[in-house]
């Protein structure tokens, strides 16, 4: 992705929404105000380092030290001294992602209590817009998208569709993902 970032160094002078509920999707953010800046910055919990960069923020704003944020528009994207390893990276993405799908998150038009009662043509759009969503959320914070195709992640998609592996290899098919990538982070073969 070819991103504009900035990257900001400054003092937290606030946080808040930190008491959201724990059900409520929406509320699913917290709002991080620097110093010299009239504007927040938005912190959202389907972000793979979430609970790191809202640790690391903490501990600032209670040590009264400088955050070095990294932004895109209002969005807080990532720390920039904060690294992981591949399997941390990896572990980060299916959480973040087993939180989206089982919290139906941005699912305005859709639900896992309706999901029984479409036909497999609007089964495939669903699985074709959902899939290719986080795929591109994870590579937005510089996941690996395939680390989304995970046993969890299986699992839980295959209780809601038992005839998964046919959406999966229809959808890899209409756009043209790599097959090896998903079946290398799955553990096996979709066919």
């Amino acid at each position: 992705m070819d991103l504009e970032f900035e990257v900001y160094e400054r003092y937290v002078t606030a946080i808040l929404g930190m008491e959201a509920s724990l059900t409520n999707y929406f509320g699913k953010e917290i709002h991080v105000y620097l110093f010299d800046n009239p504007s927040r910055f938005v912190l959202f919990l389907e972000n793979p380092t979430f609970y790191n960069i809202i640790n690391y923020i903490v501990d600032a704003y209670l040590k009264s030290k400088k955050v070095t944020i990294k932004l895109f528009v209002d969005e807080i994207h990532s720390i920039p001294h904060l690294k992981f390893t591949e399997e941390e990276k990896k572990a980060q993405a299916m959480e973040a992602s087993y939180y989206v799908f089982k919290n139906e998150t941005d699912m305005v038009t859709h639900s896992w209590q309706a999901y029984p009662g479409y036909t497999d043509e609007k089964k495939t759009k669903f699985w074709k817009r959902w899939l290719s969503k986080q795929m591109r959320r994870l590579d937005f914070y510089g996941f690996d998208p395939y680390y989304l195709y995970q046993q969890k992640l299986y699992d839980f998609w295959k209780h809601h569709e038992p005839n998964l592996n046919s959406f999966l290899n229809q959808i890899v098919e209409i756009r043209e993902l790599d097959r090896s990538k998903i079946e290398e982070s799955l553990g096996f073969k979709i066919k």
